[in-house]
Order: C-alpha cells, then sequence, then structure tokens
C-alpha cells in the first residue's frame, strides 16, 4: 500500500501577516508628495473693444498652459475662424468691422511671478475695460 502524501502551502500566522501590512503602510507613508497649490493666477472679466486690421484678421488669444479662456463673445459674429501652428487664433472680419469682444480668463503666471494684465492679453484693443459680476 501507497502512502498518502498530502502537500501544504504553508500558512503564515496572524502575527506576521499584521507585521507585513504595517510594513506596506510604513513604506507607502515616506513617500514625499508635493502640497496640492496652483500658481498665482488672476481672473478677468473684460470688455475689449478692437477695429479689425487691413488683413481682415482680428488675433485672439487661445488656451495655453498659462492662460485658461473660459469665455469668448463676439459682436458682431466673425465671418470665420483661422488657426495657426503655434496654436494662434484669427477672427476673419471684413477690414475696418468695429468688433466688441466680451470674455473670461485665468491668466497664470509666468516664471517670472509677474500675472499679465488685461491689455496683455488681448493686444490691439483700442480699449480694454474691466466687467463686473460673475
Amino acid at each position: 500500500m501507497l502512502a498518502r502524501r498530502e502537500s501544504r502551502t504553508p500558512r503564515s500566522s496572524p502575527r506576521a501577516a499584521r507585521a507585513a501590512v504595517a510594513a506596506a503602510v510604513l513604506l507607502a507613508s515616506c513617500s514625499v508628495l508635493p502640497d496640492a497649490s496652483y500658481p498665482p493666477f488672476h481672473d478677468h472679466h473684460l470688455a475689449a473693444d478692437f477695429v479689425v486690421p487691413a488683413d481682415g484678421r482680428l488675433r485672439m488669444p487661445s488656451s495655453s498652459p498659462s492662460l485658461t479662456i473660459r469665455e469668448l463673445h463676439f459682436e458682431p459674429a466673425p465671418q470665420g475662424e483661422r488657426f495657426g501652428r503655434g496654436g494662434e487664433r484669427w477672427l476673419l472680419y471684413a477690414p475696418g468691422t468695429a468688433v466688441r469682444v466680451h470674455g473670461r480668463f485665468r491668466a497664470y503666471a509666468g516664471a517670472d511671478g509677474r500675472l499679465p494684465g488685461a491689455a496683455e492679453l488681448l493686444p490691439g484693443a483700442t480699449r480694454v475695460h474691466p466687467l463686473e459680476g460673475p
């Protein structure tokens, strides 16, 4: 008669399991995470007046790592829109058209820590004025 062999996987004791969990928790707690924060920013809510140049293209900002465009409205509406390879954005109008732009932007500080002003966000505007409210 053959002897019966049983194979058993050795079980760890509850004490060893607790020690393994404690070691994993201690190792995970040694990780260093930076504080959750945003770079300095300024929210702009503004209106700007433009006169379309002779080429019929009115340059508008587009979102980037340093600028978030939340909303843009144009009066009158553009006839079209074009984008450049570098992210440039142009609205197409008849030359000489007076355009009013209403917008909401979040501008983040640059590497030098300086926050861009409203006139820098909309270059070429003949007039830029802040708006109140949400």
